[in-house]
């Protein structure tokens, strides 16, 4: 039996989120190609071109895995997506997948698609494949919202207002580490959250103070000031959230 095991490869010189990478398969005894989105998890969407399809005006289509095309014509049968009176290629965004990128417009082509808005992680809500051209808009329409189809706190709870890095433990606690010194951090509404049951443990890193805004109060304050280094641990009640 050869051994198709790669024991050396070239590092890339970059990181591209749509590219591949080879990995051994010991049940098959062979190196495949996967995609670096698909690794991660993400599911892209059910959207491939089929020749026996018919399409509607403004459908939109993926052509052999690697391009997106919108239909200019209702009834639109058989016709190979190519720059036509049919079909006209769109853009992919350079946002497009799960990881943690900068909104940029183009066409999503993953569901639950993640983006980072204004500090802030936001997942589409509509069903993929969907261009996206102003993000503020389309938050105000319901296309994007900062809660996913995922149960993890740090896709439930994300606050507003300056920089921060987030760690999940189990799946009843998150600690939040602000960074962005002066900042005033908006907790999410208690009303949005699609759960409550964890506890939030924030921690001032920023090298100065910060302050913690909640519209729900935090245990009737509505503004709670930080010094660099100090913690607080909380969770959302019924109307409020509860210092712990």
């Amino acid at each position: 039996m050869s051994d198709k095991r790669i024991p050396e490869l070239n590092p890339a010189a970059s990181t591209a989120k749509q590219g591949k990478f080879a990995i051994y398969d010991p049940f098959d005894d062979e190196t495949v190609q996967i995609g670096i989105q698909p690794a991660l998890g993400a599911v892209r969407a059910n959207a491939d071109w089929q020749a026996d399809t018919t399409y509607a005006i403004d459908d939109i289509v993926i052509f052999q895995g690697l391009t997106v095309w919108k239909s200019l014509q209702n009834s639109n049968t058989g016709n190979v997506p190519s720059e036509n009176t049919w079909w006209t290629e769109l853009s992919i965004s350079e946002a497009d997948g799960i990881t943690d990128t900068q909104w940029a417009a183009g066409v999503f082509t993953y569901d639950d698609s993640k983006v980072i808005y204004q500090n802030t992680a936001y997942y589409l809500q509509t069903a993929a494949p969907f261009e996206s051209s102003d993000i503020a808009a389309e938050i105000i329409a319901g296309d994007w919202s900062t809660s996913s189809a995922g149960t993890l706190p740090s896709l439930i709870f994300v606050p507003t207002g300056g920089t921060f890095t987030t760690k999940d433990i189990g799946a009843i606690k998150l600690i939040i580490y602000l960074t962005q010194a002066n900042a005033t951090y908006v907790l999410p509404t208690i009303v949005s959250l699609s759960s409550s049951n964890f506890t939030i443990e924030l921690k001032n890193e920023s090298g100065g103070n910060v302050t913690i805004s909640a519209s729900d109060t935090i245990d009737g304050d509505s503004l709670i000031q930080l010094v660099d280094g100090e913690n607080l641990t909380i969770a959302a009640g019924t109307s409020e959230y509860n210092l712990l």
